[in-house]
């Protein structure tokens, strides 16, 4: 299948379509703003991105001295460069492009799943100068061949296609720009004449009023929010069982006092089975985690914060029971009422609640036979360990979370989206399922529809999202030619949508609290996107590991009554 090169124009008038909210772009302030770019291969080394830098000031004379001049905290905007893309692409911090370009300045770009390599013939190294060896690059062409095959088996490119085609049907036509498969030098072109009509009205200020070149550019629906107020009452991304949660080492099942249990030394100790049991370690205990302790996982600890959060603003009252599990997770009969203030001490006391300890089984450890226990929100989501890693599945963090809350009889459920569930059995299919165009479509209108209803909900009723997204912080697992990074399931406050004509794509942002006047954690500790940015994007087809909830409450008075509410609001036209 062949596909059409982007020419550099419009994927230069993507990105100052990506950017015009972020930098304030008016017919004034883009006078002197400039748009220079350079190109980005896939593994296969076709073109795949534009990678588009907005600069102020004098023409750049090239992509790469204006990477060296730009401050660190800019943005380098990816927009498609061949029509089996997407329209937009991730978001780079320039930190990242400078890091590559000190490691091979001659080199070819290449974006993969955990970032952005130098290719120079035969030889590949990552932003930070390492060498890949033959066989990690072997790796990486052989996974995404398998994901690319995969994507391309389904209708989505074709689609793609159909709209790429209408987009170039209603730009500019004979500029003489050079596209993607002919460009020997970096292309520039200055904002404030290629996208403003000559002898614009100085009255005209608003960056919506349409008076650019490209009609298209005007009718893309730009939808963002962040909440007002409250970002602050976010447990944070703190997994640890003891030193976070605060329960002892060895815990103690304390039911005619359970808020005493946590500060209670027992007999026990954290743990459980190691996947795939017993074929793996088996039973494992705390001191064979990562880091020396049992962590609850980043599934269940995101769902911990969105309830807490809720909690602490006032969501659910002035105070909600929970209701304490047996062993075989049925409710035990013990219950803890938990209050709204938003202070620390209520805090710890519902995170500790939720994570309370279950018996999975039992270890002899250095002669003597030892309960083991893991935490209860985690166990109830089906999360399993992997090298010392706990996992959660998309689909068992949204059917676990939503046990957890009818098993204390709360009113609220989550509700949510997502591509293509990645877990560990997943492992054994040699392809990712083909994924067609309305599947993907549906999937990114879903997300739109959660970030809408959360973040952007009317003040007083907006709350945080659940994301899920691929992460850079450890090292790829490539199953039969298949990469399956690491993920990562965080708190995002922020988010921008852009909404074309029946179609759109999305970007969360996570890592946003950095107050150091609450008695929460100053900043919430959350795995950054794999290119190292805060800015999650959350539509690459390519990629097929992102997803989003959202809490609601259900309008019948039995939520098992009230069908899972459809996350997105569909197409604009």
């Amino acid at each position: 299948m062949t596909y059409e090169a982007v020419p550099a124009h419009i994927g230069q008038a993507l990105a100052v379509n990506a950017s015009k909210d972020d930098l304030d772009l008016t017919p004034q302030t883009a006078q002197n703003k400039w748009v220079v770019s350079t190109l980005i291969h896939d593994p296969l080394m076709r073109p795949a991105f534009w990678a588009n830098l907005i600069v102020d000031g004098e023409r750049p004379s090239s992509f790469w001295r204006s990477v060296s001049a730009a401050k660190n905290g800019n943005v380098v905007y990816l927009t498609g460069a061949a029509t089996n893309r997407t329209f937009h692409g991730s978001l780079f911090p320039v930190e990242v492009f400078k890091s590559v370009h000190q490691t091979c300045g001659e080199c070819r770009l290449v974006k993969y799943g955990d970032g952005l390599y130098a290719v120079r013939g035969q030889e590949w190294f990552d932003a930070r100068g390492n060498r890949l060896s033959a066989d990690e690059t072997d790796a990486i062409k052989k996974a995404f061949a398998a994901i690319a095959n995969s994507v391309e088996q389904g209708d989505i490119p074709r689609e793609m296609a159909k709209r790429w085609k209408r987009l170039l049907d209603e730009s500019p036509n004979g500029v003489p720009w050079p596209t993607a498969s002919s460009a020997t030098n970096d292309p520039v072109i200055h904002i404030g004449s290629q996208f403003f009509k000559d002898g614009v009205s100085s009255q005209v200020t608003t960056k919506n009023d349409c008076v650019n070149r490209f009609a298209w550019w005007c009718t893309v629906n730009v939808v963002e929010g962040e909440l007002s107020n409250l970002r602050d009452l976010d447990f944070g991304n703190y997994q640890q069982i003891t030193n976070d949660i605060g329960w002892r080492a060895n815990p103690n099942q304390n039911y005619s006092n359970p808020l005493a249990a946590p500060s209670q030394q027992g007999t026990g100790v954290w743990g459980d089975y190691d996947y795939p049991s017993p074929v793996s370690r088996g039973l494992i205990t705390g001191d064979q985690y990562v880091d020396g302790q049992y962590l609850v996982g980043c599934g269940a600890m995101s769902v911990a914060r969105l309830l807490d959060w809720n909690r602490a603003a006032g969501r659910f009252g002035n105070s909600r029971q929970i209701r304490l599990p047996n062993n075989n997770l049925s409710p035990h009969g013990a219950t803890v009422t938990v209050g709204s203030a938003a202070t620390k001490s209520e805090q710890e006391k519902f995170m500790q609640m939720v994570f309370w300890p279950v018996r999975v089984g039992d270890k002899n450890i250095n002669g003597v036979t030892r309960d083991v226990y893991a935490a209860w929100l985690p166990e109830k989501m089906g999360s399993s360990h992997l090298t010392g890693q706990t996992n959660t599945s998309f689909s068992g963090l949204l059917n676990g979370g939503n046990a957890w809350l009818a098993d204390n009889n709360w009113p609220e459920r989550l509700t949510g989206v997502w591509s293509r569930d990645i877990d560990l059995p997943s492992l054994s299919i040699i392809l990712p399922p083909v994924l067609n165009f309305v599947a993907w479509s549906q999937a990114t209108w879903g997300v739109n529809g959660v970030l809408k209803a959360s973040i952007g909900a009317p003040p007083g009723s907006e709350m945080p999202a659940i994301v899920g997204y691929q992460t850079n912080n450890s090292i790829p697992l490539i199953v039969n030619g298949v990469r399956f990074g690491n993920g990562h399931f965080a708190l995002a406050k922020k988010f921008k949508l852009l909404e074309y004509w029946d179609w759109s794509e999305n970007y969360a942002d996570i890592n946003i609290s950095e107050r150091t006047d609450l008695p929460y954690h100053a900043r919430t500790g959350d795995v950054r996107y794999w290119n190292n940015s805060n800015v999650v994007f959350l539509s690459d087809y390519y990629d097929m590991s992102f997803a989003a909830y959202r809490l609601y409450t259900p309008t019948a008075s039995n939520p098992g009554d009230n069908p899972t509410p459809p996350p997105g609001d569909g197409p604009r036209d």
